[in-house]
Parts: C-alpha cells; sequence; structure tokens
C-alpha cells in the first residue's frame, strides 16, 4: 500500500477505524475525510481491509501468533492451572463462540465495533477478515482479557476442598423435615442474629461474583410490606423453633408464580468460619463448591447488610419522593421557559 494524490496511507487506515470503531456512512466519511465520494470510500476501505488481513491479522491472531510458554505466563490464569490441568507447565484452552455471531454478551469486545452492530448484506462476504483484523487490533493494542493471572489461587484450594464433600445440611433438613415437632416461623429479618460477614467472605463462599450481581435483585423482589407497618418493608426469613443455628429463605420463583425455592443456611458464630453449609431446592442448590443464587441473596442481605433494608429501596422513601420533586422542578421550569417565550414572541409580533 501506498500514498497516493487523493489520500495518505495514513489517512486510509483512520477511514477504516473510524468505519469500524464508529460505524459511520461511507457518505459521512467521505465528508469528514475530504474524500470524492462514497465509492472512493469504499475502495480505501477494501485496499486496507486486503493489507491488514495479509501482513497484520496472521501476527496477532491464530495458535501461531504466540508462545505456548508466553500463553502459560501470561494468559492462563492460576485458578485454571489448579482446577484443570496436571502440572504447573501445562496449556489449558477453551473455545467459547456461542455469542460471537448475536454479540449478546454483555462483555463482549465485538461489540464496541459499532460496525458489526448493523452489516449490510453486501458486506457479509468479508465478514470473516473483519473479524480478525479486530480480534488482532485488541490482541496487539489493548490490555490482557486478564489484568492478574496469579490471582485466584486461594479460591482454587477452596473449590478443590469442597469438590468431593456431601451436602450435610441437605441430608439434615431432610430429617427435620420428616420431624412433625419441628416448625418454622416467620421473622423480619432485622429480628435475627446472623454473623457478620464481609462482601470477601461471600466471594469465597460463591466462588466469585457472578451470583452476587444476580443476588442483589432477588433480595428486592423479596421484600414485601411489614405485618406491624405498611408503610415499612421487610426482608421476611424463618427460623427452626428447635434447631438454632438454621435460618431459611422462601424464595418466589421468576419463571413460575406457583413454585418456591427454600434457601436454606446453617451457621454458627463461635466458629472461625461462621457459614457451616447451605442448601437450595433450586436445581443448583445442592452442590457445595460454591451455591446458588438464592443462598447468596440470604448470606448478602443477613451477613453483610445485617438484615438491615436500604430505605431508598421503599416506594415510599424521602429520597425516592425528593427525586420526584427535582423531576416536577425541572419540568416546571421547562414550563415556565416556553411561556416566556411564547410571550417574548407575542410582544415581538
Amino acid at each position: 500500500m501506498r500514498n497516493t494524490k487523493a489520500r495518505s496511507i495514513r489517512v486510509a487506515l483512520a477511514v477504516f477505524l473510524a468505519k469500524f470503531r464508529l460505524g459511520l456512512s461511507n457518505r459521512v466519511l467521505s465528508t469528514i475525510f475530504c474524500l470524492k465520494d462514497k465509492r472512493t470510500v469504499a475502495h480505501v476501505i477494501n485496499q486496507v481491509r486486503q493489507v491488514l488481513k495479509t501482513n497484520f491479522a496472521p501476527h496477532h491472531i491464530g495458535l501461531n501468533h504466540i508462545k505456548r510458554q508466553s500463553v502459560i505466563d501470561n494468559h492462563q490464569a492460576a485458578i485454571a492451572t489448579a482446577l484443570l490441568a496436571n502440572n504447573s507447565n501445562q496449556l489449558c484452552i477453551v473455545m467459547d463462540g456461542t455469542y460471537l455471531p448475536i454479540q449478546k454478551s454483555i462483555n463482549a469486545k465485538i461489540k464496541e465495533w459499532n460496525y458489526f452492530n448493523c452489516l449490510q448484506n453486501s458486506s457479509l462476504r468479508f465478514l470473516p477478515d473483519d473479524l480478525d483484523i479486530v480480534c488482532a487490533l485488541h490482541n496487539a493494542f489493548r490490555h490482557p482479557a486478564m489484568k492478574d493471572p496469579k490471582n485466584g489461587i486461594e479460591l482454587a484450594k477452596i473449590m478443590l476442598e469442597q469438590m468431593n464433600k456431601e451436602n450435610e445440611l441437605e441430608k439434615r433438613l431432610i430429617q427435620i423435615s420428616n420431624d412433625k415437632n419441628m416448625h418454622w416461623k416467620k421473622y423480619d429479618s432485622r429480628m435475627c442474629i446472623f454473623p457478620s460477614l464481609t462482601e470477601e467472605d461471600v466471594r469465597n463462599i460463591c466462588c466469585g461474583n457472578y451470583q452476587i450481581k444476580q443476588a442483589k435483585s432477588y433480595i428486592d423482589e423479596h421484600l414485601q410490606p411489614s405485618y406491624l407497618d405498611e408503610d415499612d418493608l421487610q426482608f421476611v426469613v424463618e427460623l427452626c423453633d428447635k434447631q438454632s443455628d438454621l435460618l431459611r429463605v422462601r424464595f418466589q420463583s421468576r419463571h413460575s408464580n406457583m413454585k418456591h425455592h427454600i434457601a436454606a443456611v446453617q451457621y454458627d458464630d463461635n466458629q472461625e468460619q461462621p457459614i457451616q453449609g447451605w442448601f437450595c431446592t433450586c436445581a443448583s442448590g445442592s452442590r457445595t463448591v460454591g451455591c446458588c443464587v438464592h443462598v447468596t441473596a440470604v448470606l448478602w442481605h443477613m451477613g453483610v447488610k445485617q438484615g438491615e433494608i436500604d430505605a431508598n429501596l421503599h416506594p415510599l422513601s424521602a429520597a425516592r419522593f425528593l427525586g420526584f420533586v427535582d423531576d416536577s422542578n425541572m419540568h416546571l421550569e421547562d414550563d415556565d421557559y416556553n411561556n416566556d417565550n411564547n410571550s417574548t414572541t407575542d410582544l415581538d409580533d
């Protein structure tokens, strides 16, 4: 590729990157870069595409563009090595293209390139090459996906310890359910004593952040008007009258109004690790490596938040009311502004 009278190599590359990053039309690009017309822009983009496809992408994408040891040292998470590899020098590769065509993943880097968000039929034949080029640009100039590949060793140890354990709480709850003398009573979460937990404690139990992000919405959905004060909200928990170390919460299923998921937690505040066990009646509730989102919601609300409800969540909270007042004031100011303009216009007439 060389400089021409119509454009330089630098301008050609800028046109290509602007097209892909911003998703601008060729007509707009011709105006921005002072090119003759949209056909000239299309020709420039195709020239750059061919050059990058041949001379750039192969050096930054594919299995041959990077050395094996470099992948292990800089791109392989310590937790992957601990869980999946037989030794520290074994390479683990996970290939997942599930969301690539439809770009549904919230963290998909491809979505940052607006060109792919609205592809024209005439551009589909270039799609494989365009994806290679964009991925190569990410590999060459963006930060690695993991900031600290060595992080997660302690979490891997916890997961390995829990892997072969049976869920003892599940067995205990079955025995309790068969005992007719055992009864569960409902209480406001603020009336219960529960071990204090940190965010890191819950993260270690969940083996990550995914359940924590979901749990907060489950907590909000579980809130209901208080029995004592209709203007107040409560998070209802259930305690067993003869088992002081158990607490459970009955969550409404998001998929069926006729179904509930019961998340139970066993705890002992006198132990170094106060959370002794967990179980839920949902599909993934009996696992011992990590926990389901229902159990996470219980741990987060009772352990981290200590049963307290954020006042801003209440539909009649002062914060929400002030927000409505601000919105109404802005609306009134807009009306006053429009009235002033109308008045001025009338006087001018």
